[in-house]
């Protein structure tokens, strides 16, 4: 599937920005054409424990904003990941154009998203 080789070893950003979404809020769109099976964008995540926002629920009566942001981090014991750059701004679609993975060139923890079918310009990006 990824067929070009491309230097993953360090943080990198893509011709994307973001915009207001006709689907959800903000969304990330492609600022040119983008081919397909490319790597978009490689973001830093900060990982934490799933505990901290239960406590902020339990404390406050009410789901912290951060909630609609995570991901699942299997690594270690802590269970949740907010994805810095662009990457907690993907917007969900079936069928998708582009997926995520965690990267496993990075020594630090990061999210790949890479395109899975070209995505033209001002085309939004959905995982």
């Amino acid at each position: 599937m990824f067929r070009e080789k491309q230097d993953l070893r360090k943080f990198i950003q893509g011709p994307i920005e973001v915009r207001q979404s006709e689907v959800h809020g903000r969304g990330v769109f492609a600022t040119e054409d983008i081919p397909a099976n490319v790597c978009i964008e490689i973001c830093p995540a900060v990982v934490f424990e799933k505990s901290l926002l239960d406590d902020w629920w339990k404390e406050q009566g009410e789901k912290h904003v951060l909630t609609e942001h995570v991901f699942r981090h299997e690594t270690g014991p802590c269970g949740q990941a907010i994805v810095l750059g662009y990457g907690s701004v993907y917007n969900h679609r079936i069928p998708n154009n582009a997926m995520f993975r965690w990267s496993k060139v990075m020594p630090e923890p990061a999210m790949e998203f890479w395109s899975v079918t070209p995505i033209k310009k001002d085309e939004e990006i959905f995982t």
